[in-house]
């Protein structure tokens, strides 16, 4: 547990390089610790490895399943990997385990409109201002798409 949050308060402090060794370090100790691998796939992801994040992200997804973060995470990489019927996949099972996951909905609004499922786009988008009326990032992104948002 002390390297864990030993590598998390490095990567938060930009050591990401100190923070990759405490996090192998964590994961030679405790190999089957979900929340080891997940912390490792965000800093991979934050530091552009992409598939090695999304290799960390799968063993946690192994170990922790219904994890509505990993999957919301998961799916913003494979996104940027630009596998979007994958990362959409990831975003629904993300809203799926937690409803009121307004960062996930959005991701998954940005994934379906990415496809132009543009009437799927915006119900998640709408959702999203339900569960936070002031989003103006989400009010610009319904504008964009032609639809008014208050």
């Amino acid at each position: 547990m002390a390297q864990t949050n030993l590598g998390r308060l490095l990567a938060q402090q930009g050591k990401f390089a100190e923070a990759e060794a405490h996090y192998v370090e964590a994961l030679r100790i405790n190999p089957d610790e979900e929340d080891i691998h997940y912390n490792f796939g965000n800093l991979l992801a934050r530091t552009g490895r992409f598939d090695d994040a999304v290799a960390q992200y799968q063993q946690a997804l192994q170990l922790a399943p219904t994890m509505p973060a990993l999957h919301n995470n998961l799916g913003a990489v494979l996104l940027k990997q630009h596998l979007t019927d994958e990362a959409i996949a990831h975003f629904r099972r993300a809203v799926y385990y937690k409803p009121d996951y307004a960062d996930a909905h959005y991701n998954l609004g940005n994934a379906l409109s990415a496809e132009h499922k543009l009437d799927e786009a915006v119900a998640e988008y709408e959702q999203v201002l339900r569960l936070e009326p002031d989003s103006e990032l989400v009010k610009r992104r319904l504008r964009a798409l032609g639809v008014p948002a208050n």
